[in-house]
C-alpha cells in the first residue's frame, strides 16, 4: 500500500512539477523590473546589482520547459499503451471469452472510452450512435435457434432484432432468456401462441409495437408474462377476451387504445380488479414528489387543479369518472438495475384493496449507483382503496 502511495504520489509530482520553475521564472522576471528596469525608467536611478535575474529567469524557463516536454512524452506513450490494451480487451470481448485482465487493462477501458478526446478513442461509437452495451442486430429477417444461441452469447444491455418477420416458438424460447434490460421485436407483424407463451417465460422488458392486432390466445399467454414492461402500442384492436387477459399483467402495460375500464366490461369475475396505466404526457415539465405515495383524484376538479386546466383536459379523456378515479402514484428507486411498479390486490370484501409496490430486480447484488424519481397515472375502479407499499420487494 505505501509502495503505491509513493508510486502514485512521485507521477503526481513529475506532472504538475514543471509549474515550480516555470512560476519561479516569472516572479524573477518582476522582480528584475521592481528593483532594477522600474527605477531607471520611471526615476531615474541606477541601481547596481550583481544577481544575474535575466540569465537565472531564462535557466528556470528553459529547465520547466525541458520538463513539460518530458511529461508530454511521458503521457503520450501512457496513451498508447492503453490504447492499444484497450483494443485488446475488446478483441477478446468480440470473441465472447474474456480472459484475465490486469487492472492496467481495465483501466486502460476506460481512459480510451471516457477520458480521452475522440481523435485518441479507440474504436469508439460516434456520440450519437447506440451504447456499447445495445446488441444490434436489425438486419436479420429471419433467425435459427443456433443464430439465436450465437447472439445470446454476448452480454447486454438492451438486445434489438427489429427487422425479424416471424419468430418460431423454437427461438422465442432461446430469446426468453436475454439476461439484460429489455428485448425488442418490433418488427414482427404476427405473433403465435406458442412463440407468446415462450416469450412470456422472459424477465426484461418487451417490445412488440408492431403488432396490429393480436389473438386471443396469444394475448393469454402475454398476460402471464413475467417481465416488468410490455410494449404493445400499435395494437388497433382488442377483443373482450384479449382485453381481460392483458388487463391480468402485473407489470407496466403501454398501450395505444384503452382496456375496457371495469370487470363487468371484460366478463371478469368479481374478486379482478381492472388497473390501466394512462399514457398521458403534461405540457409541462411534471415533477412528482419525492416521496412514494398514492393520490387519487375522483373529479375532473382534483384534476385540473393538480397539473392546470389545459394539461388536465387531455388526460380527462381517457377517464369514465362515472366507474374510474385517477391515482397518481410517486414512486422511486435505484440502479442499474432498476426496479419496476407493480400492483396486486389483497383482503377480500370491506378490506380489498389495490396495494401498488416496486418489485426490485431478481439476482441484483450491487445497486445504488443512481436514482430513479417516476410519476405514473393509472385510471382504477371508484369503489376500491388505493394504497402503496413502501418497502421495495425481492
Amino acid at each position: 500500500m505505501k509502495t503505491m502511495l509513493l508510486r502514485r504520489s512521485l507521477i503526481t509530482l513529475f506532472s504538475a512539477g514543471w509549474l515550480l520553475p516555470l512560476w519561479v521564472s516569472v516572479n524573477i522576471l518582476f522582480e528584475y523590473y521592481r528593483v532594477d528596469l522600474a527605477p531607471r525608467l520611471l526615476l531615474g536611478q541606477h541601481p547596481v546589482h550583481s544577481f544575474p535575474f535575466i540569465q537565472f529567469s531564462q535557466a528556470l524557463f528553459t529547465g520547466a520547459c525541458v520538463w513539460l516536454a518530458a511529461t508530454v512524452l511521458f503521457w503520450g506513450w501512457r496513451v498508447t499503451k492503453a490504447t492499444e490494451e484497450c483494443r485488446e480487451v475488446k478483441t477478446q470481448l468480440k470473441g465472447g471469452a474474456m480472459k484475465a485482465t490486469s487492472p492496467l487493462m481495465l483501466a486502460a477501458v476506460l481512459l480510451a472510452t471516457v477520458a480521452l478526446p475522440p481523435a485518441l478513442r479507440a474504436e469508439t461509437p460516434a456520440p450519437d450512435s447506440p451504447a456499447p452495451d445495445w446488441l444490434r442486430h436489425d438486419n436479420l429477417a429471419t433467425l435459427s435457434v443456433e443464430e439465436a444461441k450465437g447472439i445470446m452469447a454476448r452480454e447486454g444491455r438492451v438486445l434489438s432484432l427489429d427487422g425479424l418477420q416471424e419468430l418460431s416458438p423454437d427461438v422465442a424460447k432461446v430469446l426468453a432468456g436475454f439476461k439484460g434490460e429489455e428485448l425488442d421485436l418490433m418488427g414482427l407483424k404476427t405473433l403465435s401462441a406458442e412463440a407468446a407463451k415462450a416469450l412470456a417465460g422472459g424477465n426484461c422488458d418487451l417490445g412488440l409495437n408492431g403488432l396490429a392486432s393480436i389473438s386471443d390466445e396469444a394475448a393469454g399467454e402475454l398476460g402471464q408474462f413475467k417481465g416488468g414492461r410490455l410494449f404493445l402500442k400499435g395494437l388497433t384492436k382488442l377483443s373482450p377476451a384479449a382485453a381481460k387477459s392483458l388487463a391480468g399483467y402485473k407489470g407496466k402495460l403501454f398501450l395505444s387504445i384503452p382496456l375496457p375500464a371495469t370487470a363487468e366490461d371484460t366478463g371478469a369475475s368479481d374478486d379482478s380488479i381492472t388497473v390501466r396505466l394512462l399514457e398521458f404526457k403534461p405540457d409541462k415539465p411534471f415533477v412528482g414528489e419525492l416521496q412514494s405515495k398514492v393520490m387519487a383524484m375522483e373529479d375532473p376538479a382534483a384534476v385540473e387543479k393538480l397539473l392546470g386546466k389545459d394539461s388536465a383536459s387531455e388526460l380527462l379523456k381517457l377517464v369514465d369518472f362515472a366507474k374510474e378515479k385517477i391515482v397518481l402514484v410517486n414512486w422511486s428507486t435505484s440502479g442499474p438495475p432498476e426496479g419496476s411498479l407493480k400492483h396486486e390486490v389483497t383482503g377480500a370484501g370491506r378490506e380489498r384493496r389495490l396495494v401498488f409496490y416496486v418489485q426490485g430486480p431478481a439476482g441484483a447484488t450491487i445497486r445504488g449507483m443512481r436514482a430513479m424519481l417516476a410519476a405514473d397515472f393509472f385510471a382504477v375502479p371508484r369503489d376500491i382503496p388505493v394504497t402503496f407499499d413502501a418497502v421495495e420487494r425481492f
